[in-house]
């Protein structure tokens, strides 16, 4: 699917009113008016532009360096994006960081907020990560994380656009799945994206092992969503689901879960 400014900005939208619904629907305090918050994995720079407007200041932090990539005028163009688009964006409000989110350059006990959105299944050791951003927030803050697909989803591979058979990643190997993609048109960026940027971990890891975790490191209070569906519903029961099951070794169901929600009060 073509990238589209209107699409970004609804896209993010979207999930900052989710954000602020589910502050209130697990009755935690949605005033951060004074509130420093972190993005971790925001190197578009447009959620963390949105939440600038209800935050006292926000980091966005990336691997990607976006200052480099748009020779030192990012911060510049985005707030151009911004008014473009009809949307305000305090730019003295929002600073961008170049940071590893599995060894954030930050102090303990530093954010009042940190959040996440569509990065926690490209971060190489996601559990490491879970642990840096536990670190970082205050005793109080609070941690919200939202990601979309899952590898183990019937378009964990992000070029369903390209590929669009479901679970086909599951399948082929690597470098079958990459000649698919060339012979469908794909750029050669593409393919090393596909290759390198997703972390190729399990439903069931975010699903089991993060709420072990979030208990054994103290966290106060924590909800978790989860949901489930394919790209197109007659997907649902196709051969590729059962044979890529048998093949991780799980329940063919798990290769439904499409995304997860954390919010982690520490």
């Amino acid at each position: 699917m073509a990238y589209t400014e209107q699409a970004d900005f609804d896209e993010k939208s979207k999930v900052l009113t989710d954000l602020l619904r589910r502050f209130d629907q697990y009755g935690f305090n949605r005033n951060f008016s004074n509130a420093t918050a972190l993005e971790i994995g925001g190197s578009g720079g447009v959620f963390g532009g949105l939440l600038s407007n209800l935050v006292g200041r926000v980091i966005v932090s990336d691997v990607i360096d976006t200052q480099v990539q748009y020779r030192g005028e990012f911060a510049k163009l985005l707030k151009e994006k911004f008014l473009r688009n009809g949307y305000d964006f305090s730019l003295g409000k929002v600073e961008f960081h170049v940071a590893d989110a599995m060894k954030l350059p930050y102090r303990d006990d530093y954010f009042d907020l940190v959040v996440s959105v569509n990065a926690f299944e490209h971060i190489p050791n996601p559990i490491v990560a879970l642990h840096e951003a536990l670190r970082v927030t205050k005793g109080g803050g609070v941690i919200y994380l939202t990601f979309d697909p899952v590898w183990t989803a019937d378009s964990g591979n992000h070029f369903s656009h390209l590929v669009q058979e479901p679970w086909a990643h599951l399948i082929c190997d690597t470098e079958e799945f990459c000649a698919r993609m060339t012979r469908a048109g794909a750029e050669d960026y593409a393919t090393q994206e596909f290759r390198m940027g997703m972390n190729r971990m399990p439903a069931s890891l975010y699903r089991d092992d993060f709420p072990l975790e979030l208990t054994a490191l103290g966290a106060s209070s924590f909800h978790i969503e989860k949901w489930t569906g394919c790209t197109r519903d007659e997907f649902v029961n196709h051969p590729n689901r059962f044979a890529a099951a048998k093949l991780l070794g799980c329940h063919p169901d798990d290769l439904l879960i499409r995304g997860f929600c954390f919010l982690v009060c520490k």
